[in-house]
C-alpha cells in the first residue's frame, strides 16, 4: 500500500511512487535516497534517481533521462541492458542519462541517445543510433559508436580544442575520442577540426572560431548563435565574430536575417529561420532558405533550391523567381526545385530543369526545355507531372530512386502509371499528362 511521503517516516527500503501528469510535456522530478519506484509521464522527463538506493524507473513514452546527478560515487549505466550496475537500479523507457560527479561508465542503446558524463574520468559509449555525447569536465574516455554521432562541448568552461582526425580534445580535460562525426562547440573561441569522412562542426553559442573541415563534404553550423551571421566560404570568415572557416563546403545559419556565401565548388548553404541573403556561387549547389523571406541566387552552374524541411506545402516557380508557404522568397539562377513532405506546387522555366516533389502528393510542371521529374520510392504517390514530353530519351525522362532491382513502371489507364518494386511492398501511383515512350524513364 502506498503511502502518502509527506506523513511517513520512510526507511531505506520504501519505495515511492512519483507519477508525471499524463498532460505535462515535461515532468522533473527529485527524489530521496531511497528505494524508489519512479515513472514519468507521456512527456519529456527527467527522472532524478537521488543520492542513493535501489531505484525501478520508468521514462513512459517521451525522450527521458534518468540522472544519477546527486549519487555520492560513480555509476555504471546501461541503456541497452537498462541497469544501473552498482546500486542495482533498473529502468525501461529511457534515452538518455547524466552520470554523478565522478568517474562513471555509460553505454547506450540502438536509439538515438544522449549521454553526458558530468564530472570526473568518464567512459562513455554511444553504441548504435545517432547519439550526443557530453563527457563534461575530466579526462574521458568518448566513443560514439556507430550512427551519426556528435561530441559536445556545449558547457565547457572555456575555449576547447578538438580534433575528430586525431581523436583528441582538451579545454575540458583531457578526452579521447572515437567514432564521432560531429562536434558541438563551447561558449568560447574554440578550434575544431574535422576528420576524414563528412562532418558537421557546430561552433557553439558564441566566440571568435577556427574551423578546418579537412576532406570529405564537411558543414559549419551557426545553429545555436544567438544573433545573425555573414558567412563566407569563399573568403573563409565570418565576419561578425572573427570566425575562420578552412576546408570546408557547406553553411548552415542561425534563426536570424543571415548572409551566407558560397564559393566555386559544390556547396550547401541553409538559413534556417530568418530574412536570410543567400548567395551559392560557382558549382552545383543546393540552397535551403529555411523559414522567413529570403532572397537567395544560385549563382552558375546547375542549382537546387530546396524546400525540404518546410512546415507545409510549397508553391515554387523558377519562371516568375518566386516561392511562397515557407515565407516568401526570390528565387535566382536555380535550375532545380526540391519540394517538402507536404503537397507542392513545383514549376520550372524554359531551361533544361530538374524537379523532385518530396514526400506529399505533388503537381509537378516542367514548363519547356528537357525536364527530369525525380520521384523517390513511398514519396511518389499521388505525384502529378502535368505537361510531359517525352521523345524517346532525348526529351523529358522520368527518373525512380528507391525502388531497387526488379522494379516496375506500367501504365494502369490513360495518364496513371503504377511504379513498384519487385516484391510489391512499394506501390505508388502517379499521373503523367502526355506520351511517355519506352526510353523516358530510368531507374536510379
Amino acid at each position: 500500500m502506498l503511502r502518502d511521503p509527506r506523513r511517513q517516516n520512510f526507511s531505506i527500503f520504501d519505495k515511492i511512487v512519483l507519477i508525471g501528469r499524463s498532460g505535462d510535456t515535461a515532468a522533473r522530478i527529485i527524489v530521496c535516497a531511497f528505494n524508489t519506484l519512479l515513472m514519468g509521464s507521456a512527456g519529456k522527463n527527467l527522472l532524478n534517481a537521488g543520492s542513493a538506493g535501489r531505484d525501478t524507473i520508468g521514462g513512459g513514452t517521451g525522450f527521458d533521462t534518468v540522472s544519477f546527478a546527486a549519487r555520492t560515487s560513480n555509476v555504471s549505466v546501461n541503456l541497452t541492458t537498462g541497469t544501473e550496475a552498482n546500486s542495482l537500479s533498473t529502468f525501461t523507457g529511457i534515452e538518455a542519462a547524466l552520470g554523478s560527479g565522478f568517474d562513471d561508465n555509460l553505454i547506450g542503446d540502438g536509439d538515438a541517445n544522449w549521454l553526458g558524463g558530468g564530472a570526473g574520468d568518464d567512459v562513455i559509449l554511444g553504441g548504435a543510433g545517432d547519439d550526443t555525447i557530453n563527457g563534461g569536465a575530466g579526462d574521458d574516455d568518448l566513443d560514439g559508436g556507430t550512427g551519426t554521432d556528435f561530441v559536445s562541448y556545449v558547457t565547457a568552461a572555456a575555449g576547447i580544442v578538438v580534433n575528430l582526425a586525431s581523436g583528441q580534445a582538451t579545454g575540458a580535460g583531457n578526452d579521447t575520442l572515437a567514432g564521432f562525426e560531429g562536434v558541438i562547440g563551447s561558449g568560447f573561441s574554440d578550434l575544431l577540426t574535422g576528420g576524414a569522412g563528412n562532418n558537421v562542426l557546430n561552433v557553439g553559442f558564441a566566440g571568435q572560431d577556427t574551423v578546418f573541415g579537412g576532406s570529405g563534404f564537411d558543414t559549419v553550423s551557426f545553429a545555436l548563435r544567438t544573433s545573425a551571421v555573414s558567412a563566407s566560404l569563399a573568403s573563409g570568415q565570418e565576419t561578425t565574430s572573427g570566425s575562420s572557416l578552412n576546408d570546408v563546403e557547406a553553411i548552415v545559419g542561425t534563426l536570424f536575417g543571415d548572409s551566407l556565401t558560397g564559393n566555386g565548388s559544390a556547396n550547401f548553404l541553409s538559413g534556417l529561420l530568418g530574412n536570410d541573403a543567400i548567395q551559392a556561387r560557382g558549382g552545383s549547389d543546393t540552397v535551403n532558405g529555411g523559414g522567413g523571406d529570403d532572397d537567395l541566387d544560385g549563382g552558375t552552374g546547375f542549382d537546387f533550391a530546396s524546400f525540404a524541411g518546410a512546415m507545409g506545402g510549397v508553391v515554387a516557380n523558377l519562371g516568375t523567381q518566386s516561392a511562397t508557404g515557407w515565407g516568401n522568397d526570390t528565387l535566382v539562377g536555380f535550375d532545380a526545385l526540391i519540394g517538402s513532405a507536404f503537397d507542392d506546387v513545383l514549376t520550372g522555366d524554359a531551361a533544361d530543369n530538374t524537379l523532385n516533389g518530396g514526400g506529399g502528393a505533388d503537381t509537378l510542371t516542367g514548363a519547356g526545355g528537357a525536364d527530369n521529374f525525380r520521384f523517390t520510392a513511398g514519396d511518389a504517390n499521388g505525384d502529378s507531372v502535368t505537361d510531359f514530353s517525352g521523345t524517346g530519351g532525348d526529351g523529358d525522362r522520368l527518373t525512380f530512386a528507391g525502388y531497387g532491382v526488379g522494379a516496375t513502371f506500367t501504365n494502369v489507364g490513360g495518364d496513371q502509371w503504377q511504379v513498384a518494386n519487385a516484391g510489391l511492398t512499394i506501390v505508388d501511383v502517379i499521373t503523367v499528362v502526355g506520351t511517355v515512350g519506352a526510353g523516358d524513364f530510368a531507374f536510379a
